[in-house]
């Protein structure tokens, strides 16, 4: 069996004039890794028109959509819920799973959990994240909550997923990183508070829930340089466009084919 879809995240459409998406899929199916647009209604916008591309538009949320709302991240995802509940050919990946051939698609945001690299003080990238984001302490402790219960949603999800013999393959959609050595290397992040919000520590958890080793593909976004690594047999990939005139912005953009099989 074969499933293809075409991967996409960080459009960050607040920065840019106009969207079109007409002319680039390969494929079908397209999956969404977050950072569609700070504003809702960009953002769904954006998904009506991708699932105007695409028969079926997988997509889940990133810090982005939410960024005007970190201190009331229920009625946040209250509202991104209701407003794309409707869009046809859209699925919001949160608290769902799509099966298509065999191969189950799951996904949440991941948010971050201020210790990503546990040699960067932990306090002092909290402390980033409240003057970056001009949130309470309470708000930037309650965003790494989410990160431990989207974490155990993740890990609940793929035990689950090990016992049903119709799901033979899972990719794993997260908007942030899922594991530091995919980025450790960067240079611009050495010692830097901003890496500890790139990705969550307890993410990886799920890897042990994985008995069946039946995880094939993890795509994420938020990191805004290509990423494509096979660890343990397991590929990690992301394709973010990046916001318009920032360093690691990108002029040319096309989506990235990901085929996975069995």
């Amino acid at each position: 069996m074969y499933l293809s879809f075409d991967l996409i995240s960080d459009l960050h459409l607040e920065t840019r004039d106009n969207f079109s998406w007409n002319g680039q899929p390969t494929s079908q199916c397209c999956v969404v890794a977050g950072d569609v647009s700070k504003n809702v209604n960009d953002t769904v916008s954006c998904l009506k028109h991708l699932g105007e591309c695409y028969k079926k538009v997988i997509y889940i949320d990133g810090n982005a959509e939410h960024r005007w709302k970190y201190t009331d991240l229920g009625t946040s995802y209250q509202t991104l819920t209701t407003e794309l509940q409707n869009i046809p050919n859209v699925i919001f990946l949160q608290d769902n799973i799509v099966i298509i051939n065999g191969i189950a698609i799951i996904g949440t945001n991941g948010w971050w959990s201020y210790d990503f690299d546990p040699n960067i003080q932990f306090d002092e990238s909290v402390k980033y994240a409240i003057n970056r984001y001009n949130i309470s302490l309470n708000d930037a402790i309650t965003l790494r909550t989410m990160a431990i219960s989207d974490a155990n949603y993740l890990a609940d999800t793929v035990n689950r997923c090990q016992t049903m013999p119709d799901i033979r393959k899972i990719v794993v959609v997260t908007h942030t990183v899922p594991q530091e050595q995919l980025v450790s290397s960067d240079p611009d992040f050495a010692s830097d508070y901003q890496y500890n919000l790139l990705g969550n520590s307890y993410i990886k958890q799920i890897l042990e829930q994985d008995t069946e080793r039946k995880i094939d593909t993890w795509c994420f976004g938020h990191y805004h340089k290509d990423v494509d690594s096979v660890i343990n047999d397991i590929r990690y990939v992301n394709n973010c466009l990046g916001e318009k005139g920032s360093t690691w912005g990108k002029s040319v953009y096309h989506p990235k084919r990901i085929e996975v099989s069995f």
